[in-house]
């Protein structure tokens, strides 16, 4: 049986663009009188910031206002990009006009910088594009064909972000490793610089501890 309280335990700890995809997969799956149902749950839920998110949405369906998505780069410019992020969020279905420039920005995106900035700058960088992507594949405000389009973007964006996970928690392993080689038998670090190889000081201890046991053995054979 499935607990309630472990799925919601679950859901809080997904990131942005999972909790979208997830919510809009089980949407497609609802019948009509269920998504009405919930169509007017959110209406009110939605009601509860409807002043603060007003003045976003105007801006968010201004063409005015979408210029800076033209002429900076999303990648590089951290407020750009959170800013496209609600931007699309709050993108209004029939805005075409908006949504074309928005999906042209979104088109126009150069992977593989995406990966080498996350990489060597801020690993936030492919998590708030994969939310900003997410959410634009699954806007009725964008067409079919760039719908397609941006969902192959996606895909590659998300094989990225499995990729550099995965590096990461091969080289936190790695780490983990050799500290734990470093370490004595009583607990003690390995003083660094004392050999100059670790193959060298376990080679060197070895000697040592079968020294001691030939003298171990010398002793008994004297006590006899």
């Amino acid at each position: 049986m499935i607990c309630k309280d472990s799925v919601f335990k679950w859901f809080k700890g997904l990131s942005s663009h999972n909790r979208i995809d997830l919510m809009c997969s089980l949407l497609n799956k609802c019948l009509p009188f269920e998504l009405r149902f919930l169509g007017t749950c959110l209406e009110d839920l939605g009601r509860q910031d409807f002043t603060q998110m007003k003045e976003f949405e105007v801006k968010a369906n201004n063409v005015n206002e979408l210029t800076d998505f033209q002429s900076k780069s999303i990648i590089t410019e951290t407020i750009i990009r959170q800013k496209l992020a609600v931007f699309v969020c709050l993108l209004q279905t029939l805005n075409t006009s908006c949504s074309s420039i928005i999906y042209k920005c979104l088109y126009g995106i150069d992977i593989n910088e995406a990966v080498a900035t996350a990489k060597t700058y801020d690993d936030r960088i492919l998590e708030e594009l994969l939310t900003i992507y997410t959410v634009a594949v699954n806007h009725p405000a964008f067409s079919f064909e760039q719908r397609q389009n941006l969902g192959s973007i996606l895909l590659r964006l998300i094989q990225e972000d499995n990729r550099l996970k995965a590096e990461k928690l091969a080289e936190a392993a790695n780490a983990d490793y050799a500290q734990a080689q470093l370490v004595n038998s009583d607990g003690s670090l390995v003083p660094p610089g004392m050999f100059k190889s670790y193959k060298s000081y376990l080679i060197k201890k070895w000697v040592i501890i079968k020294f001691k046991f030939f003298i171990y053995l010398f002793v008994l054979e004297l006590s006899e």
